[in-house]
């Protein structure tokens, strides 16, 4: 019997090249389940020509397989089964909007199913919030604001950095005076071996509850692609798959993107971000597939997103390329968020209580299409 037909649904599909690079990175967290792939692989399909433009005759394609799906799952005893894989998957995040779910009335009934879904962890359950938390990218912007969030919020917290000790080190007597444990690790993750370095490193100071991958690039002069992907996809996946195994279930993983790269290629980019675009999005829906794939010592994910960041290194080598793009965004949507503002928002995503399998998304600022200039 094909796998697809153990849920009921008669769809063919192609795997992905992310879900082979997955198994390869990570091979032990992995469910080996050929009808849940299966079933996986053709939501992937779905959302990818939803990510690639949303027209409506795609939409309704989704639609379309939902409905199949449902009747499959009812006449079998499989909802559950099913709305289990479909929670897991980002194609979720369209399942949660009202507008569609009043044209697909039977899409409601997949969302109210999985919502009220409670898929137990493997093993003991996570602690209820997370006391140690790694940071990448941590020596300066973003990645310092997060650090001191967290700090303020009563965590410990290891930052990580490149190269720039002097500033991390600046950081960290900032979260040491308010009266919370800060570690210094030195690591450059794209470079092959760092990243199970750099978890070793963490490590050593007790059981990391969460991690914030915060580290990117790629807008760097004379950087190229392979540069990108090595910094924003391989390294992350090589991360976290070097903490899974030393760390309890349920593992807290925040992936810091932007709305660039998160709705990439479906919302316009400038040609100067495309490499940082594709590389992110990439190493996000990677995350996505290793979690919810996996089969034991489960992580969670939540992805937190962010508009053009006021007052960062990006958004000076942005304007720098195309001079008044910033404010230009800044008529569009009426404000960009601060450092501060998304620093904040990703620092609550990491201490809020994770119950079951979470992957989940978070918007800070616009979502509006980016205005290129030709």
């Amino acid at each position: 019997m094909p796998p697809m037909l153990a849920f009921g649904c008669h769809h063919g599909s192609t795997l992905m090249p992310d879900t082979a690079y997955v198994q390869q990175a990570s091979p032990a967290y992995l469910g080996d389940s050929a009808a849940v792939a299966a079933l996986d692989e053709e939501l992937d399909r779905h959302w990818s020509a939803i990510q690639s433009g949303r027209e409506a005759q795609d939409v309704q394609k989704l639609a379309a397989f939902l409905a199949e799906m449902w009747d499959a799952a009812t006449e079998t005893s499989k909802v559950a089964e099913v709305a289990t894989v479909i929670r897991r998957h980002p194609i979720m995040d369209v399942l949660m909007e009202d507008t569609f779910n009043k044209r697909y009335p039977f899409a409601a009934k997949f969302r109210d199913v999985c919502r009220g879904l409670e898929i137990p962890l493997a093993g003991a359950s996570r602690r209820s919030r997370p006391r140690r938390v790694l940071v990448t990218g941590a020596s300066r912007g973003i990645g310092a604001g997060i650090s001191l969030a967290l700090a303020q919020r009563g965590l410990e917290v290891a930052i990580c950095y490149r190269e720039k000790r002097r500033r991390a080190a600046g950081v960290a007597s900032t979260i040491e005076a308010l009266g919370q444990k800060c570690h210094l690790i030195e690591g450059d993750l794209s470079r092959d071996d760092e990243p199970e370095i750099v978890a070793r490193k963490a490590l050593d100071h007790g059981p990391i509850d969460a991690i914030v991958l915060n580290a990117s690039g790629g807008l760097e002069a004379g950087k190229g692609l392979s540069y990108a992907l090595a910094l924003n996809c391989f390294a992350q996946i090589a991360l976290v798959s070097a903490l899974i195994p030393r760390c309890d279930d349920g593992l807290a993983i925040i992936y810091v993107t932007s709305h660039g790269a998160h709705f990439y290629p479906g919302k316009p980019v400038l040609p100067i971000y495309e490499k940082v675009a594709h590389s992110k999005q990439r190493g996000e829906q990677t995350l996505r597939r290793m979690v919810s794939l996996a089969s034991s010592r489960r992580p969670n994910l939540r992805v937190v997103s962010g508009d053009i960041i006021e007052g960062t290194t990006t958004a000076m080598l942005l304007d720098r390329a195309v001079p008044g793009f910033v404010a230009r965004r800044k008529r569009q949507v009426g404000r960009l968020p601060t450092i501060g503002e998304f620093s904040s928002m990703i620092a609550a995503a990491t201490v809020e209580e994770m119950k079951g399998i979470d992957i989940s998304t978070r918007y800070c600022g616009s979502t509006a299409p980016y205005l290129i200039p030709e």
